[in-house]
């Protein structure tokens, strides 16, 4: 059961997300759909990286909460769960209409640094909405296991933060001012 209202919960908000951000910045939508492969060594090692901790995730929150019940989580933190992977769904989905040029691969051609709606609090808003995100489907699934994956995607994310913002500093105009104004990569006020 908690599986199927995990699927529910990620098909409503990838949906809503998509639909918000084809009204608010369509050229976006456009930008995103082309095929654009990772071209920095860092990049290929997080997309590689991500896909196999992604698929560890399900594979132990699927072993721990339908199959064997390791560390069950209670249901009681299903709506927890839920109410924060709104909220990772909310922050990805409004730096994905705050910035046009958000691509999934690091890149620098024909990008400009965005700087309004959550990039004034944050560079990589973006991936703290993945983070968030992440961190609750345990929650909704139902296994505390599945946090271990889960912990290796949110260091992942740390990995591509700290090489994407050594790359663009270095390749992208505006980037190195932009990031004095904008101090916090990931967390306001520590890091």
């Amino acid at each position: 059961m908690r599986g199927w209202i995990f699927v529910a919960a990620f098909l409503c908000a990838e949906a809503l997300t998509f639909a918000v951000v084809c009204w608010k910045n369509p050229d976006l939508v456009r930008r995103r759909l082309q095929k654009i492969r990772p071209s920095q060594p860092f990049d290929q090692l997080f997309v590689s990286l991500f896909g196999l901790m992604a698929l560890a995730f399900l594979i132990v929150a699927g072993l721990d909460a339908a199959r064997y019940s390791w560390w069950p989580l209670g249901r009681e933190w299903i709506k927890i769960g839920l109410i924060l992977y709104g909220f990772g769904a909310a922050v990805a989905g409004w730096a994905a209409v705050a910035n046009s040029n958000l691509t999934c691969a690091v890149e620098t051609e024909g990008r400009a640094v965005a700087t309004g709606g959550p990039y004034r609090i944050v560079r990589h808003p973006m991936y703290v909405g993945r983070i968030i995100s992440f961190l609750a489907w345990p929650l909704v699934l139902g296994s505390a296991w599945s946090y271990l994956p889960a912990c290796a995607i949110v260091v992942l994310f740390i990995f591509r933060t700290v090489h994407e913002d050594k790359f663009l500093q270095a390749q992208l105009a505006g980037y190195a001012d932009y990031s004095r104004r904008t101090q916090y990569r990931l967390l306001p006020g520590v890091w």
